[in-house]
């Protein structure tokens, strides 16, 4: 059977066959972090804006518990004195670990995004 891929010029997104391939997470999982990913890359993830759209937050919060055990999302946590003062969901279209995580935050992409988006809220960036 041929496959029409129906390639757009203009508001499409690339994925990994890695992530649409994937035989560990769930439709659901794929569905959630395909969304995601289809933003734009300055975007902040909101499970509410998630929940709205598609389901509820117990669902919501169990695919992104699986995509986070899978290394699609990730968390940055903003702490002052030890204590957490906030959080950003970090997406990503090839799984990451920790380590590799940990390397991102260092990149000047990632240090923009925080300081175009949270410089603002008084974070010691």
């Amino acid at each position: 059977m041929p496959v029409d891929k129906g390639i757009e010029k203009d508001h499409f997104s690339m994925v990994s066959n890695k992530l649409s391939q994937d035989e560990e997470l769930t439709p659901e999982a794929k569905g959630i972090i395909l969304e995601i990913l289809s933003r734009p890359e300055d975007w902040i993830i909101y499970k509410s804006q998630l929940t709205r759209k598609h389901t509820g937050i117990t669902k919501i919060n169990r695919i992104f518990k699986e995509l986070r055990e899978a290394g699609f999302l990730h968390i940055f946590y903003f702490r002052n004195t030890g204590k957490i003062r906030d959080k950003i969901w970090c997406a990503f279209g090839k799984p990451k670990t920790n380590e590799e995580f940990l390397e991102y935050q260092k990149t000047s992409g990632f240090k923009m995004f925080l300081q175009r988006h949270y410089y603002d809220k008084g974070y010691n960036l």
